[in-house]
């Protein structure tokens, strides 16, 4: 019985020691978390400027050069150089498309974060076996 008594009496310290470091690292990944979701905004606010940019100037573009290759062959057809242009805009959505579909399976959020959380997760399991 006596010796278990220093265990005992350690136990409040080392608990309010354990509370601390866990609080902190709490407190460290909360900060990060902050600053990823900050770049991530950022990222996406910077994606979709950048998206409705270039979708104004291809439409602009693709408009110009439809009237002047319909201007160009009006005498020798009305119809099949429209008919080409449309699949061939229509060829370039779907590509834009496929890339931009995996550009977002690829996309990763908050990945540090996760993976801080994993580590802690992992090292706070192996401790309390």
């Amino acid at each position: 019985m006596i010796e278990s008594e220093p265990t005992l009496s350690r136990l409040p310290g080392s608990t309010r020691r354990f509370a601390q470091h866990a609080l902190a690292a709490g407190e460290n990944r909360l900060e990060l978390l902050l600053v990823e979701l900050r770049e991530e905004r950022e990222r996406a606010f910077n994606t979709v400027g950048m998206l409705l940019g270039m979708a104004t100037l291809a439409a602009l573009a693709g408009i110009a050069f439809t009237f002047m290759i319909v201007v160009l062959l009006w005498d020798q057809s009305r119809v099949w150089p429209i008919i080409t242009l449309t699949f061939l805009y229509a060829g370039g959505a779907a590509l834009i498309y496929s890339r931009i579909k995996r550009r977002l399976a690829a996309w990763e959020t908050l990945p540090e974060t996760l993976s801080l959380l994993r580590r802690d997760c992992a090292a706070l399991s192996h401790r309390l076996k």
